[in-house]
């Protein structure tokens, strides 16, 4: 995927030099004029810099490395970027407090500082040191993060009986959404709040080009990707899935944009919510993913209430016994192999593509819940469908 953004930005007449870092900045009296860059890895240029080591040393390692590669290039604007780091003033000012600061501001399982009364959420925050597995809160969806802490402080400072008040420390924060196991973290780990959101972001490129990315925050390094288009073509987008079937990163780079928003809803979700995604990949039916999600179908996996609707149906086959019966061969094969892939396999051999080797029972369960959730949003929908309905019953005919 770095590839082929490198190739649409070169595409669009960007120069890039991938692997510099940059020596020297040329200046004249009217400003910037140009800029000078080395190869990093390259032998530093004679004379530059200084140092206290012996002639010898120095003679060995530039010995080791090739000849520098270096590049003057002219510019008339430089503009510098970089890692985030916090400022000087800031850090000053958060330390005379007595916030806690290490390497971001200390907070614990609500998002509470040491001082009761100030709270913290963002890049620049973290969980203590007893949980140096967990990732840095960078790395978690803004918005979850953000809803997370709104409702702590609504809860213990504003109003404690408010319905949004009521998540625990323990809790699956979004209840109602795809949920993807975190797994990890150190021994009191639990004691956290399980954020499982995709981070998402998207952006555009020069020519008219969009970058678009979304993956799970913890998420298996077992993946299979399923990509359409490649580095020649004008739109490139790769889907990971894992073992058992999760989404938990889609990728794209190419010409127009794309609907980011819709697209960071599906990661989370298994591929069988998204029109058997898995299946109608190896069977040859999907030429260009974002196409696949813009079609029909996929309206109701962005509407709002799709995740309530999906909570519904696994309630009624909670007490489903063709669904006992399927859950025990899944426990039978994952305990006959070490890999996830047998019960990715049990799957595909009980349930089958789209659901063709369910009971009758299971699959009429699922499909009324289907037509409930179609009928209740169908003016939200941009489809048109025909709702089943019962059949009439003929008039009852008078004795005589």
């Amino acid at each position: 995927m770095n590839e082929a953004i490198i190739r649409s930005l070169r595409s669009s007449g960007v120069m890039v030099h991938r692997g510099f870092e940059m020596l020297d900045v040329g200046v004249v009296s009217s400003g910037v004029h140009s800029v000078t860059i080395r190869k990093i890895g390259t032998a530093p240029i004679k004379g530059e810099g200084s140092t206290t080591r012996s002639e010898s040393d120095e003679n060995v390692e530039e010995a080791a490395k090739p000849a520098a590669e270096v590049v003057t290039l002219p510019c008339f604007s430089l503009l510098c970027c970089g890692a985030r780091n916090c400022d000087t003033d800031v850090f000053a000012a958060v330390n005379d407090c007595g916030i806690v600061y290490d390497g971001g501001v200390v907070v614990d399982e609500n998002f509470c500082t040491v001082d009761a009364n100030i709270y913290a959420v963002g890049a620049f925050t973290r969980f203590s040191r007893a949980y140096a597995d967990e990732p840095l809160h960078k790395r978690y969806n803004a918005r979850e993060l953000g809803l997370y802490l709104a409702t702590q402080v609504l809860q213990r400072h504003l109003d404690p009986l408010s319905p949004l008040a009521t998540f625990g420390a323990n809790d699956s924060f979004a209840s109602k959404q795809p949920f993807y196991a975190t797994g990890g973290g150190g021994a009191n780990r639990s004691l956290l709040p399980k954020f499982i959101f995709p981070k998402t972001y998207s952006m555009l490129l020069p020519g008219d080009r969009t970058l678009f990315h979304s993956e799970l925050i913890n998420k298996s390094e077992d993946v299979s990707v399923l990509l359409t288009g490649d580095l020649t073509a004008e739109r490139m987008c790769a889907v990971k899935v894992d073992s058992l079937g999760m989404i938990v990163e889609i990728a794209f780079v190419g010409k127009g944009e794309v609907e980011a928003k819709n697209l960071g809803k599906l990661v989370g979700w298994h591929e069988t919510f998204l029109n058997s995604a898995l299946h109608a990949y190896e069977q040859g039916l999907i030429e260009d993913w974002i196409t696949f999600f813009r079609d029909g179908w996929a309206n109701a996996v962005y509407h709002d209430k799709f995740a309530a609707f999906v909570d519904g149906v696994r309630l009624a086959l909670s007490t489903d016994m063709g669904t006992f019966t399927i859950i025990d061969r899944a426990l039978d094969a994952a305990d006959a192999s070490l890999e996830d892939t047998g019960i990715l396999t049990e799957r595909k051999k009980s349930v089958g593509p789209r659901g063709e080797f369910l009971n009758e029972v299971t699959s009429k369960i699922i499909e009324t819940g289907t037509i409930e959730f179609l009928k209740a949003n169908k003016a939200e929908f941009q489809m048109r469908f025909l709702i089943p309905t019962a059949a009439a019953k003929p008039p009852k005919q008078e004795k005589k």
